[in-house]
């Protein structure tokens, strides 16, 4: 947990937001307003659905979908945790919704 953590905004480029992950080995990155307010969250899972492959698009514009928006492929309605809640109850909201990791939020609803 940290108190400056590295977010995105919504209308971050795909190829940034997996640049960040990368660069900084993260699984998924808050997607936050102008203001830092949790609009979502972004998971390396969530960039690779850009790709689905369609009647059309068997093989994906690969430049178009990584020139898109997060907030095409990102998660809304994210699960959050506060730094007050036990770590058994992460522990069971992270095998419970499946997901590598959960953000840290004192003012969003847990």
């Amino acid at each position: 947990m940290t108190s400056e953590p590295v977010c995105v905004g919504p209308d971050t480029s795909i190829a940034e937001a997996e640049a960040l992950l990368e660069r900084h080995d993260f699984n998924a990155l808050p997607v936050a307003s102008a203001k830092r307010e949790l609009l979502g969250i972004v998971t390396k899972l969530d960039l690779l659905r850009a790709f689905r492959f369609t009647d059309d698009h068997m093989f994906p514009p690969y430049e178009q979908v990584m020139a898109e928006p997060v907030r095409r492929v990102m998660t809304v309605d994210a699960t959050t945790v506060t730094p007050r809640t036990p770590l058994t109850r992460v522990l069971e909201t992270l095998v419970r919704t499946r997901s590598k990791s959960l953000p840290v939020a004192a003012s969003w609803s847990a």
